[in-house]
């Protein structure tokens, strides 16, 4: 398994707080909390939403991420179920659950 290439602190500085200071700075020049507040109200909102619903159709879909394989197998070697030819992974059950969360990218919808 790979790491990410975006950090994932780098995430709410990207795509919250850097529209945070544009939105301050426009304040400053206009002086209008009226806009302020709703930009702010708006800016929480937005980003909400967009986690809610990259959550929900993660869940929904569960496409596998590439390492997949990996994830399952850490060992490398595959096992198999004689009866019903399923797959028997034996990875941890968290990381096989995250290997299920590959579309749509999380990083790509909160930046």
């Amino acid at each position: 398994m790979k790491d990410n290439t975006v950090p994932f602190w780098a995430v709410p500085i990207i795509g919250i707080i850097g529209p945070m200071i544009i939105i301050i700075g426009i304040y400053f020049k206009r002086r209008n909390v009226y806009d302020l507040h709703h930009a702010i109200l708006g800016l929480l909102f937005s980003v909400l939403i967009t986690a809610v619903l990259t959550d929900a159709i993660k869940d929904g879909v569960g496409r596998p991420r590439p390492d997949f394989f990996w994830r399952c197998f850490p060992d490398g070697i595959p096992a198999y179920d004689n009866i019903t030819t399923g797959v028997i992974c034996h990875g941890k059950a968290s990381v096989i659950k995250e290997g299920h969360k590959s579309f749509p990218s999380g990083h790509t919808s909160c930046t």
